[in-house]
């Protein structure tokens, strides 16, 4: 979690590269070639939460 300025995300998490979050889209696309998720959190003005989960 971070405490930066937040943003809105997009309705779908496989739209983030079409939205300009370039960094987060290859977060999402290396999740899931190991089988993992990706879940974001974010509120403007609260910062975000990156949750990244993979099977062990």
């Amino acid at each position: 979690r971070d405490n930066g300025k937040g943003f809105e995300l997009p309705e779908r998490i496989g739209d983030l590269a079409s939205s300009g979050k370039l960094g987060l889209a290859g977060m999402q696309e290396r999740a899931q070639l190991i089988g993992g998720t990706l879940r974001l959190q974010s509120e403007l003005g609260k910062g975000t939460t990156v949750t990244v989960e993979v099977p062990i």
